[in-house]
This record gives structure tokens, C-alpha cells and sequence, in this order.
């Protein structure tokens, strides 16, 4: 998945299960919440990859629900350069 540098690679795909949790911080670098991409095809919120989409705030509430199936994420991770919808790569170098 990852290369000797911790990059994804070019023509990787995440397993079943995969977990990737981005923290996002506000204009005051305070924890505002969390972005979470969980791979789990069998899930009635997944999307036509196998992605649950959701965001949680800091408090532990959700912001947006699994149920929406990243519809406010996906144009954003279609953009050139993602792979299996992740942009790690392109915007952690």
C-alpha cells in the first residue's frame, strides 16, 4: 500500500477495512473534527467504491452523516491524481 517513503502507491486500491482519519483544525489550530473514509463495501452508506464518508466534530457529534455517502466529498477526491479516492500524495508531500 504504502512505498519506502510512506507514500501511497501510484496504483494502490484499500483493502476492506481500511481506516483513514484526517484531523481538521480551525483558524485558531484547534481540533474542530474529524474526516473519516472507512472502507466497507457490504455497508448500506457506502459509495460505488466502497467508502463510508462521514465527518465527526471534536465534541464527538456528528457533522455530517455516513448516510450522505460523501456526496459533499467525492468531487473533491475525483480530482486528478487520487488514488482510490485519496489525496494524501497530492496535498502531504
Amino acid at each position: 500500500m504504502l512505498d519506502e517513503n510512506g507514500k501511497v502507491k501510484p496504483d494502490a486500491s484499500f483493502p476492506e477495512g481500511s481506516l483513514i482519519v484526517k484531523e481538521l483544525h480551525d483558524k485558531e489550530n484547534s481540533l474542530a473534527r474529524y474526516a473519516i473514509l472507512y472502507k466497507n463495501t457490504g455497508n448500506g452508506s457506502a459509495d460505488s467504491r466502497g467508502w463510508v464518508w462521514g465527518y465527526i466534530n471534536a465534541d464527538g457529534t456528528v457533522s455530517i452523516s455516513a448516510s450522505k455517502k460523501g456526496s459533499s466529498c467525492i468531487n473533491c477526491h475525483l480530482q486528478e491524481g487520487n488514488i482510490d479516492y485519496t489525496l494524501m500524495n497530492k496535498f502531504f508531500p
